[in-house]
């Protein structure tokens, strides 16, 4: 699951973003990682910046998760959940 939050001003107009995810893929001694290394585009009519995206992503432990069940929603997501603090 992947989570992309936005840092915007409290009068935000139109979002149009393109970000570029880089995958490294797992080995038998290091675990598959997904990083955001490049963000385009305008928040709120304004240039776009890499400090104001940050990227999350967590892999489900089990196949129990579906996207209409509802658990998703209980996926700890500390990004998303302190969003007013930053």
């Amino acid at each position: 699951v992947w989570c992309l939050q936005i840092d915007r001003p409290a009068a935000c107009g139109r979002i149009d973003l393109k970000v570029v995810l880089e995958r490294k893929r797992g080995t038998p001694a290091e675990a598959e990682s997904l990083s955001l290394v490049e963000v385009s585009g305008t928040i709120g009519g304004k240039p776009a910046d890499r400090k104001d995206v940050r990227f999350s992503w967590r892999t489900l432990p089990e196949d129990d998760f579906f996207l209409d069940s509802g658990a998703l929603s209980d996926i700890d997501f500390p990004a998303v959940r302190d969003l007013g603090t930053s």
